[in-house]
């Protein structure tokens, strides 16, 4: 026995430093790749929360291979349960953030009819100031429909396509986003009227506010392929897996070209059927605060499909609006679950966004040393173009200033001193 207890600390130190470095090589790898090949998107939307399990018992077993193999036991463990599995851990709360929270929901029904039976249940225990419903059937539809008609509390329901907004604040315009761009150019081959997405333009407490409601074309018939042993031909595995990948990377690029030429607050919720970490996810949505990656703790899987959970439902937000509450809930009747999110504007963050931002001229609400043209300038246009039953948002309170930067004081202190002195400014 005592010649047998090298050998087995120096077998228990070679599992742990290999499965360390499979799970390290697991993160980079996901880092890299996910959602931008075919191999990518299978690591994508594969378990990854297995990985877990081995750590239950190879670091008991570290004990016995001496201090040096705990310590890369729990390195290991660490990489696979932030990296791999993506478990968050919530940020502290934001410094000079407005006291009341903007609550919004998303939730894709997966068009169950069993959503219409206890929606009147679930929109009174949200209690939330946007709901936005994805895949919304039409009993669904004509559900929230006689609730809002019941409540006490006034509430506006829009359904277009299968898309339906409830909300306690107003609505002053509502279009589609396939109905935002040129109908001759190529972006509109990406997106499907009444699915892809629509734009909202809401008046709430905080002021005038953007939402837009976000379907990304599904993975699943293609992942369906690789999961259900549908066919055995490789090409086909991965023409259906890169054509997956193509819808979905044209339809978030054609969507966040229109978020991004947004001027005011905007949130951003929605299926957009890639999980956290995917390449475009990344490429088109890192300028925007990911809600749960920000304010949620645990690991947020969104859709149970069997042993496949993935984090596929988000709710961002541009700077000056910061999640301070994130959460998902359960026991829904549909394979996606609700995603319940806590907003509050914070002037220091968008004040830093907006430096951030600068590059040669500037576009922002602040008084700044600058040469005044004569005439004051038009209200900021924050729509790309105006579709049908379209009309702009229009902020009366915000001048385009154009300014050489070069020219300009951009500390923290100065920003924030000037955005006091136009907020003293603004007309009552």
């Amino acid at each position: 026995m005592p010649q047998r207890a090298p050998r087995i600390a120096l077998a228990v130190r070679i599992l742990v430093v290999s499965y360390a470095l499979l799970t390290a090589l697991a993160s980079g790898l996901l880092f890299t790749t996910a959602d931008a090949s075919p191999s990518g998107m299978l690591l994508a939307f594969a378990p990854r929360w297995w990985l877990l399990w081995p750590w239950a018992l190879l670091f008991p077993l570290a004990f016995l291979a001496g201090w040096r193999t705990v310590v890369a036991a729990a390195f290991g463990a660490l990489i696979t349960l932030f990296g791999v599995a993506q478990f968050e851990l919530p940020a502290p709360a934001p410094a000079n953030a407005t006291s009341r929270a903007l609550r919004v929901v998303t939730y894709n029904t997966d068009l169950r009819e069993a959503v219409a039976e206890r929606i009147r249940r679930d929109l009174q225990d949200w209690d939330a100031d946007i709901v936005l419903l994805q895949d919304c059937k039409t009993v669904v539809a004509d559900s929230l429909r006689a609730v809002a008609a019941t409540s006490l509390t006034r509430l506006t329901v829009h359904v277009q396509g299968r898309h339906c907004l409830v909300s306690k604040w107003p609505v002053r315009g509502m279009a589609d986003v396939s109905e935002l761009v040129d109908p001759q150019s190529s972006q509109h081959t990406a997106l499907r009227w009444g699915d892809s997405g629509v734009r909202y333009q809401l008046n709430t407490f905080m002021g005038d506010l953007v939402v837009y409601a976000v379907h990304l074309p599904s993975p699943r018939d293609a992942l369906g392929t690789v999961r259900w042993l549908e066919t055995t031909d490789r090409e086909r595995i991965r023409d259906a897996l890169q054509q997956s990948i193509a819808a979905r990377a044209n339809a978030s690029a054609v969507i966040s070209s229109l978020v991004r030429q947004e001027s005011g607050p905007v949130i951003i919720a929605g299926d957009f059927n890639l999980p956290y970490g995917s390449a475009i996810l990344r490429r088109d949505w890192s300028p925007y605060i990911n809600a749960f990656g920000r304010a949620g703790t645990g690991l947020g899987y969104t859709m149970q499909a069997g042993v496949f959970p993935v984090r596929i439902d988000h709710v961002l937000s541009s700077p000056g609006l910061v999640p301070v509450g994130a959460r998902v809930l359960g026991g829904y009747p549909s394979e996606h679950q609700p995603v319940v999110v806590e907003l509050v504007r914070s002037e220091f963050c968008e004040l830093r966004a907006r430096r951030l931002d600068l590059r040669t001229e500037l576009w922002i609400g602040v008084r700044v040393q600058q040469r005044r043209s004569e005439r004051p300038g038009p209200a900021v246009a924050v729509s790309p173009t105006a579709g049908p039953r379209f009309s702009p948002l229009r902020y009366s309170t915000l001048t385009p200033i154009r300014a050489d930067v070069s020219t300009l004081n951009l500390s923290p202190r100065a920003l924030s001193s000037q955005h006091s002195d136009l907020k003293k400014s603004r007309p009552r």
